[in-house]
């Protein structure tokens, strides 16, 4: 550990210390809160959860970036941005480096999404082990749903023939409606499926863990606790 990052944690945790007692002091939540979201996550929960906050604490700037889970956390850690919804799985946990707490939101289940005239499509639910020796359509390798996708299929004994690499979930369904593979697409911010696209589940069911992270050391930062009770609302909700 170098000297420079630990003199950065130090004035970072001044910083923080400092938003802590205004925000006390103030009785309300107020300043800057910099959010991050993975894409699904800031589609399907964030705008509501955006739009309580907003009514709840009219004071407090609230922004809103768009991150996958690995760099998302690496910011929160650093002190970039004051709060991430990020996602893992199981099978691939994502790193949370130390001084950073979490709160679960819940689980994400996923589904096949296939042509409808598929033979697998007549399955509910599909086994995962006939997933095998199919065409894929993912996000691209260094995202999280990637990694669990080639290491389920590997565990199945067969290396995933990923044709389609696509970072939005909307444009692998596009492309599974225009019959050119199928992919593994969560729930979470999906809207509806068009003519020519079937959802099963599989078994045994893969899902996602969602959740969210931010500096242990802004936890009694009003900010952060008032957008955690707006997206633990809202993901009630959902």
């Amino acid at each position: 550990m170098s000297r420079s990052w630990v003199a950065a944690q130090t004035v970072l945790g001044l910083v923080e210390q400092a938003e802590v007692r205004l925000e006390e002091q103030r009785g309300q939540a107020v300043g800057r809160l910099l959010v991050a979201a993975f894409p699904s996550g800031a589609r399907g929960l964030m705008p509501g959860a955006l739009a309580d906050l907003r009514r709840r604490c009219p004071e407090l700037d609230v922004r809103l970036l768009e991150r996958d889970p690995y760099p998302a956390a690496e910011l929160v850690a650093r002190g970039e941005v004051d709060l991430a919804l990020v996602q893992d799985w199981p099978t691939v946990p994502l790193p949370v480096q130390e001084g950073v707490s979490r709160v679960d939101l819940g689980a994400d289940p996923v589904d096949l999404l296939l042509p409808v005239d598929d033979p697998l499509a007549a399955l509910d639910p599909v086994p995962v082990e006939r997933l095998c020796g199919q065409r894929w359509i993912s996000v691209p390798p260094g995202n999280i749903c990637h990694d669990w996708l080639v290491r389920t299929l590997r565990e199945a004994g067969e290396e995933p023939d990923v044709r389609y690499q696509v970072g939005e979930f909307e444009t692998q369904i596009a492309l599974v409606a225009a019959g050119l593979g199928m992919g593994l697409v969560p729930r979470l911010g999906r809207g509806p499926l068009p003519p020519g696209v079937a959802a099963r589940r599989v078994t045994p069911e893969p899902s996602r863990r969602v959740f969210a992270l931010w500096r242990s050391q802004a936890s009694r930062r009003p900010a952060i606790t008032e957008a955690l009770t707006s997206m633990r609302e809202h993901w009630g909700r959902l």
